[in-house]
């Protein structure tokens, strides 16, 4: 699991966006000196990790794969709580935080992880008070930041979301395999997400939120 931390490092620093370069250093250092805090994870029991081989093969020989493939299927993959999805997400996401508070390599400064959503699925807007980084290992993914177009995202993508910039995603027909990392005020409880965007009027959609603001 260390290598592929170190590896996501490169990745990120080689993508040249605003924010990368301070949280690859930071996943460096931590990987380094986290000796003994990196640990297996018991496989989780998740509906989507079906298509998590999919994802992997579609990248077949990409270098990301050499350090993944090992270790995909102990990684700590959880799920949003049904609470604050809509009916359309249920079953149909999961990440994975490798560092941050309490996780597998413990940061108070940034986090860090991979996330599977599976094909044709609506990833409903979402807005948090971390700026995000995300880097796009398989898969095409239609992406909406702000009041923006839907637009492509494919393999090989990295972009950022701005602290509290609403973004949503739209996959197709391939599921779709990411790493993610935040950084600046990484608080979960922090977030807020539209739980009824796919089935109602976006002026009528629900809100879930536990932010304190």
């Amino acid at each position: 699991m260390r290598a592929f931390v170190e590896r996501s490092a490169d990745w990120l620093e080689a993508a040249n966006v605003e924010g990368c370069e301070k949280v690859s250093r930071t996943m460096r250092g931590l990987a380094r000196s986290s000796v003994g805090a990196v640990r297996p994870a018991q496989p989780a029991d998740l509906a989507v990790l079906s298509f998590l081989d999919r994802a992997m093969d579609a990248a077949d020989g990409a270098e990301w794969t050499q350090t993944l493939i090992p270790i995909a299927r102990n990684l700590p993959w959880t799920a949003a709580p049904s609470a604050m999805l809509s009916r359309h997400m249920e079953g149909r996401h999961a990440f994975a935080s490798l560092i941050g508070p309490g996780e597998f390599i413990p940061s108070d400064e940034i986090r860090f992880g991979a996330f599977l959503v599976a094909p044709e699925t609506f990833y409903p807007s979402h807005w948090h008070a971390a700026e995000e980084i995300y880097l796009i290992l398989s898969g095409t993914a239609e992406w909406q930041a702000g009041s923006a177009e839907f637009s492509d995202r494919p393999a090989g993508s990295c972009f950022r979301h701005d602290a509290w910039q609403p973004h949503a995603l739209k996959t197709k027909a391939a599921p779709m395999l990411a790493i993610w990392a935040w950084l600046g005020d990484i608080r979960a409880d922090r977030f807020v997400m539209e739980t009824e965007a796919a089935d109602a009027p976006a002026d009528g959609a629900d809100l879930f939120s536990v932010s304190p603001g």
